[in-house]
């Protein structure tokens, strides 16, 4: 799932691991576009995706991530 802005990819979410059961996400935003929501939209379009083939959408972050 992405964001695009002016024909530039400015938020990205895809499946940093994947099993027959469950999916998880690996998110990135460019710093410029940061704190706009585009992480949380393309994280729900993501899950949403999983979820529709009926396994796990799994996320998690480190602790120094302070996103709002």
């Amino acid at each position: 799932m992405a964001i695009v802005k002016n024909e530039k990819v400015v938020s990205v979410c895809c499946s940093a691991r994947s099993t027959p059961v469950a999916a998880e996400a690996s998110v990135e935003t460019l710093a410029e576009f940061q704190g706009n929501g585009y992480g949380t939209d393309v994280v729900t379009a993501w899950a949403i995706s999983i979820q529709e083939k009926r396994r796990i959408p799994l996320y998690s972050t480190a602790w120094d991530n302070f996103s709002l």
